[in-house]
Parts: C-alpha cells; structure tokens; sequence
C-alpha cells in the first residue's frame, strides 16, 4: 500500500490508499467489508429461492381474502333477496323476483303461518368457480302478511 500524506492543518496521520489490481482496475479491500454479502457467492440466488418458497402462501392467502369478501357479498344477496321475497309474498304476489336476486345455485323455503311469512335462501361458498363442501350461506327474513283488500 501507498501512503499520502497527511490532510493540512494538523493531521498528522498517514491515510493509505487501496492497491489496484492490475487486470480490473478496480481497488483491493482488505479488511472488513462495508456490505456483508457483495461479491459472496454464497447467497448467490437466495432472493429467488426465497420468492420461489413465498410465492405460494402469497397466492394461498389472496385466494382465501377474496374467498372471503366473496362469501360476504353472497351473505349480502341472500339476506337482500330474502327481504324482497318475503315482501312478496306476504302482498300475494309472485316469486319472480327471487330468480332475480338469488345467487347461482341458491335454494329458496318459503314458510310461515297465518300472520307472517317467512323466508330462508341458502346458497354455496364459490372459491373460483367451484362450490366448497359444506361451506353454506344463509339469509332469512320475515314479513307481515298484508291484509287481503276488499272490493266494493
């Protein structure tokens, strides 16, 4: 190593320069690294090995949030389309409104007494298409029955 002289205005001390190398040009480190890892080929590849292992929970967990926001609006639809079919029938009137409003694959009970009408859709959880086993929504909902009205 080459030594230059010190900075002016006291400083005493020698500061060393880094040898180069003759074939790159580029200067010699000796001691320690400021970076741990440049030029280590030991952890050559290990973002790849690590995106590699990670991609497939990454993927697993969007799958089941959207899975779930997914079986949230189903919750929505049969709880809607419960309302408007219970309304319906308790006016007399018909359940085409339901085949409107339910989901794909939802099934319908309509039930009750004299004074109140009372409907339960049921409909399956889809993760990309396909149905889940035994993963079910349901929405109910219960109306008045209208009095029937009474021509002169």
């Amino acid at each position: 190593m080459t030594t230059r002289p010190g900075r002016p205005g006291g400083d005493r001390r020698g500061v060393t320069a880094p040898e180069t190398v003759a074939s790159s040009g580029r200067p010699r480190l000796s001691g320690p690294r400021l970076f741990a890892g440049w030029g280590d080929d030991r952890d050559r590849g290990a973002f790849t090995a690590e995106f590699a292992a990670g991609l497939p929970a990454l993927m697993a967990l969007l799958g089941i949030g959207l899975t779930a926001v997914l079986a949230i609006l189903t919750k929505l639809q049969c709880v809607d389309a419960a309302r408007e079919v219970a309304l319906a029938e308790s006016r007399g009137e018909s359940l085409e409104v339901a085949s409107r409003l339910v989901p794909d694959g939802a099934s319908i009970r309509v039930g009750g007494d004299g004074d109140s009408v009372t409907v339960r859709i049921e409909a399956p959880i889809r993760m990309f298409g396909i149905d889940l086993p035994g993963a079910v929504i349901q929405g109910g909902a219960v109306a008045a029955r209208e009095p029937e009205q009474v021509t002169f």
